[in-house]
């Protein structure tokens, strides 16, 4: 129903999507365009959702584009490997919530167990029993081994893949697609451990980690002093006309994010007095960049705007988290 669409189209959208579709379906699905165009069209399609499926183990960006890669693979071929391996992580997405069965975004694992360790180091000392203790440090251990370690495989920017190597996924490490915010939050979580006795936190993460980490938030921040959540945003926003989606907004080309920023301010504040060595010059311009963004965007009644959880209260709370931060 065209009331429920969030992103409403207009009259000149509309006669757009339909032109192409006019065009894609009765001009080059005729020879020669068929052979021409539409059929090399289809297999780099095919060979970009492959190299996609791959680089995330066929968990993909989440629930959406999963099923959409996963029909895609079945068209091409209902018997081929590439099915088979997207039918073995179906179960990734689904769950049993109160209300039935769910189908929904692959998990938040990673995201859950910084923001849980935060709460347990923020008052944590060294007198800890054992069961404390013992959740440290099996929720250390997994975010050492959920932090990705390289980037996607062969020729990614060919590919439209940005670099990955030091980031923290939104899940577990499988999915192969850090974003800012998971970084920084994890960040955090591994800064903290890296002042505690070794008995608290068992073997402790390689420093070059953490720099890597690092290097990849400095490479996540926009002009405007924004920090985007997947990759840098050199799109223009003007793309964002020539979306079909209608389920919602922003989804052409990156965008910068109240909280991914406050987030990410709060994990270089905490890395440059551990680690004043680093990049510093580039941490103070990525904090100071931050804080006007920040500023910049807060609304009239003093709220920040949010894009995830609660809106306000959200945008708020990560606003001004990063804001204390900065000093």
């Amino acid at each position: 129903m065209q009331e429920d669409a969030y992103n409403q189209k207009s009259y000149l959208q509309d006669l757009f999507w339909k032109s192409v579709h006019m065009f894609s379906e009765n001009i080059l699905n005729r020879w020669p365009f068929k052979n021409l165009i539409r059929e090399r069209a289809l297999q780099t399609t095919m060979k970009l959702i492959h190299y996609h499926d791959e680089s995330t183990r066929y968990i993909t960006t989440g629930c959406v584009s999963k099923v959409f890669c996963m029909l895609a693979c079945w068209v091409e071929d209902p018997e081929g490997e590439h099915f088979k391996k997207h039918l073995a992580r179906v179960h990734d997405f689904v769950w049993i919530g109160d209300d039935g069965l769910k189908f929904q975004v692959c998990g938040s694992q990673t995201w859950d167990t910084a923001f849980s360790l935060q709460v347990f180091l923020a008052d944590v000392d060294v007198n800890v029993d054992d069961e404390i203790r013992s959740t440290l440090i099996k929720g250390y251990d997994f975010l050492k081994k959920s932090q990705v370690t390289e980037n996607p495989p062969g020729e990614h920017l060919k590919m439209f893949r940005d670099i990955t190597e030091g980031g923290w996924n939104f899940s577990e490490k499988d999915q192969g697609l850090p974003d800012s915010d998971c970084i920084a939050e994890s960040l955090e979580c591994c800064l903290m451990f890296e002042t505690m006795p070794s008995d608290l936190t068992g073997e402790k993460l390689d420093v070059k980690r953490l720099y890597d980490a690092v290097n990849l938030m400095l490479h996540y921040q926009s002009k405007n002093g924004g920090l985007t959540a997947w990759e840098p945003a050199p799109g223009k926003s003007w793309l964002e006309w020539f979306s079909p989606v209608e389920f919602m907004k922003d989804a052409v080309v990156e965008h910068e994010y109240v909280e991914c920023t406050g987030s990410g301010i709060v994990a270089i504040a905490r890395f440059m007095r551990q680690f004043p060595e680093h990049r510093r010059e580039e941490m103070e311009e990525f904090i100071k960049n931050g804080m006007k963004y920040l500023e910049d965007n807060q609304m009239p009644d003093g709220s920040w705007y949010g894009s995830w959880g609660v809106c306000f209260i959200y945008g708020t709370f990560f606003a001004v988290r990063g804001l204390v931060a900065a000093g």
